[in-house]
């Protein structure tokens, strides 16, 4: 039987009540525009079925719903990585290109293993109550 969960996660996933009632009122929304759509009465009709359907036992769209949730779960995870990247590459990309091209070197990158010595600052300051006044 765990076999069976595993690979069928979306049908015993826990959907609530309340999305089992959206599913089942988008299902019948989606009838009506096609309905309207097409000028076709059978396919209103069978909207009309489902908000009836919806209205008297919700539960029956469990694993739809299940799958919807899944899906738009996927669908953000994709997009979230698309907008990420496309921000990194247009806002990022161009800042390093151009500190790079400009000279800039905050990291002293370009002394690094050149010689024994070492490239970290050497900070020598005691600080004082005055300095946690303003730490920025």
């Amino acid at each position: 039987m765990t076999w069976l969960k595993k690979y069928y996660a979306w049908l015993c996933s826990n959907t609530t009540r309340e999305e089992t009632k959206d599913t089942g009122m988008i299902i019948a929304l989606i009838c009506l525009i096609v309905g309207y759509y097409f000028d076709d009465n059978r396919i209103i009709i069978v909207a009309m079925i489902c908000l009836v359907v919806n209205i008297i036992e919700c539960t029956l769209y469990k694993p739809i719903a299940a799958m919807l949730i899944n899906i738009s779960h996927i669908i953000g995870k994709i997009t979230s990585l698309v907008i990420m990247s496309i921000l990194f590459v247009s806002l990022v990309v161009p800042v390093g290109v151009f500190r790079r091209l400009m000279g800039f070197d905050s990291l002293s990158l370009g002394q690094w293993k050149k010689n024994n010595s070492s490239v970290f600052k050497i900070r020598e300051h005691t600080f004082e109550p005055i300095d946690m006044n303003n730490p920025y």
